[in-house]
């Protein structure tokens, strides 16, 4: 089965509810024209202590009155940004870089200005990084310092920061080029492009992919091969780079990397399914699984008659669409749909392999059509497929087990019971089989069967921070992310029961808390403007609760748990003025 991971992503990198906010973009209209110029969001600069107050704030003023007369950037002026942090309830001093980034997107800015002034023994230190708004590659000057922190340093510290957004500028422009001429075969002029680019910014990939496609065209394999390997090893899961890697490994003559990396091998061995096979399973354990269809495919144009080849394709289809790890290509457990389209695919090469081998066809193929209609949400399919299933495979515990899953996604927690309950009948042992059934109870409103089942689970080797783990990652993905926060308070309660103490523990407490803060928050908001009582009591009582789970949270989210406490506050006194004034 794929695996599923067990903790959940961290939602607050750097604020409360920021993403939210920052959710709806400006329009074009309401941010200002900038005449076709690139617009440049200046973030003011960061100081920590020791530096003189306001200095870094007037340095980034300084910045964008001098962008103002730039004849290739336009600045997003201050009123404008101070506007738009009103609209949305937030100060400067609040943001760091990612809502700089998100709050850029919303005036349509194409750059931000970002970074910090520090004290140092040659004076006011900067260090000072340009980040592209949308796609958000950095590219941070030299660090530079100036000892005068009045006008002349202000001024002093501007024409260092001018001078390397002139830079970025070229740095845009010379990568542009370069990718022009590269795709009208003009090498040398490519050439000349790239490595400008470069020159401004050396740590740049997709400069390096570039000019390592440009020594590609210029039939230099070894230049080549220095920079696209570059590139894979900074991000191994850059298909495109990863594919010229390998064409250019082959054309060296190292065929054993070049099958390493996925390339040409097949050239050599056109007809033999195998290869094709071993090399589409590299390719899809490497992330790269359009690839690895696609070369499925063509096998089967070859020879639509090779059960093996339709079988491989509808497992790496399959884990295309359901987001599986590459480590398990061929396999399913239920994660969430990530392609559907994909996933159809998978249903038909699955179909065309019953087709071919009628009773011959491995168990788990019929598993894994259950679980392809289940991932693309057609239940009925699921169950009659399964009913299929079950008939070739009477004594199936895992069949029975996969049918829980279909009628939990359809809500009925009773049917997933009772096919567990078969499930478990004919294999007592069945690997986890306690602990879903638990879950389900769970879900069925059976706190107490619940719990005795997955207390049972744990006394029979279930690892109790897994039972934990699974509480937090399926209260997170299940019912958090969609806004049921309740449900996954549920959840996340159940599991501090069976945590040990440590990060899981921790991040049950932390998802608690902030649950409680956002139910709270949604029922201020819906008291507002009317200030009603009950209301209010409600939501203090949700408040109430955030405190008390946060001090079990440990340093879960630190800097995320400074900014709830604060907030917290401030609603908890809101919270208790309204109820003094309306419950009397």
């Amino acid at each position: 089965m794929m695996r599923v991971d067990g903790k959940p992503v961290a939602v607050l990198a750097a604020g409360v509810m920021l993403a939210v906010l920052f959710a709806t973009p400006v329009t074009a209209q309401e941010s200002g024209s900038s005449g076709g110029r690139a617009r440049v969001l200046v973030a003011p600069l960061e100081q920590e202590t020791g530096v003189k107050r306001n200095f870094g704030r007037k340095v980034s003023e300084e910045v964008v009155k001098r962008l103002e007369n730039a004849g290739t950037l336009s600045p997003i002026d201050e009123r404008t940004v101070k506007d738009e942090l009103k609209k949305l309830k937030l100060k400067a001093d609040d943001l760091g870089l990612i809502q700089w980034r998100q709050l850029a997107g919303r005036l349509d800015a194409d750059l931000v200005l970002h970074g910090t002034v520090k004290r140092s023994s040659a004076g006011n230190a900067f260090s000072v990084q340009f980040i592209d708004a949308r796609s958000g590659d950095s590219t941070p000057i030299p660090e530079f310092a100036v000892q005068d922190d009045g006008r002349k340093g202000i001024s002093e510290a501007a024409d260092n920061i001018m001078g390397a957004i002139e830079g970025q500028v070229d740095y845009q422009r010379s990568l542009l080029f370069c990718a022009d001429y590269l795709s009208a075969e003009q090498y040398d002029d490519a050439l000349r492009n790239c490595e400008q680019a470069l020159a401004f910014n050396p740590g740049s990939t997709t400069g390096r992919y570039l000019i390592g496609r440009v020594y590609m065209g210029l039939e230099d394999y070894e230049r080549a091969r220095t920079y696209l390997a570059e590139v894979v090893a900074q991000n191994p899961a850059e298909v495109d780079a990863l594919n010229s890697l390998a064409y250019t490994e082959a054309q060296l003559g190292n065929l054993e990397r070049a099958n390493e990396l996925y390339g040409e091998y097949l050239n050599f061995n056109p007809g033999d399914a195998d290869v094709r096979m071993n090399i589409a399973f590299e390719l899809a354990k490497a992330g790269g699984y359009d690839e690895a269809i696609a070369l499925l495919r063509a096998g089967i144009e070859v020879d639509s008659t090779n059960a093996g080849l339709w079988e491989f394709l509808g497992n790496v289809a399959l884990n295309k669409g359901t987001a599986a790890s590459p480590d398990d290509v061929g396999t399913s457990d239920g994660s969430t749909v990530a392609d559907e389209e994909a996933i159809l695919i998978a249903v038909e090469a699955y179909e065309m392999v019953l087709e071919l081998k009628g009773a011959e066809t491995d168990p788990q193929i019929l598993k894994n059509v259950v679980a392809a209609y289940l991932e693309v949400g057609d239940y009925d399919a699921a169950l009659s497929f399964a009913d299929r299933a079950q008939a070739q495979l009477p004594d199936d515990a895992s069949l029975r087990s996969l049918r829980a899953d279909v009628h939990a996604r359809l809500e009925d927690y009773p049917a997933a019971i009772a096919a567990m309950n078969e499930a478990l009948r004919i294999d007592p042992d069945l690997e986890r089989g306690m602990t879903k059934r638990g879950f389900f109870k769970l879900s069925a409103g059976d706190s107490q069967g619940a719990v005795a089942d997955l207390r049972m689970a744990v006394d029979n080797g279930e690892d109790v921070d897994v039972v934990a783990s699974q509480m937090l990652s399926r209260g997170y993905n299940d019912h958090y992310k969609a806004g049921r926060y309740d449900k996954a308070i549920e959840l996340f309660t159940v599991g501090t029961e069976f945590a040990t103490p440590g990060e899981t523990r921790q991040q049950l407490y932390f998802f608690t808390a902030f649950s409680h803060y956002q139910v709270g928050v949604q029922i201020d908001q819906a008291n507002d403007p009317a200030e009603a009582c009950q209301p209010a009591r409600r939501a203090l009582a949700r408040f109430e609760q955030v405190l008390p789970n946060l001090n079990r949270a440990g340093r879960t989210q630190a800097e995320s748990q400074a900014q709830i406490r604060e907030s917290a506050d401030v609603y908890l006194y809101r919270e208790q003025q309204i109820v003094k004034k309306a419950c009397k």
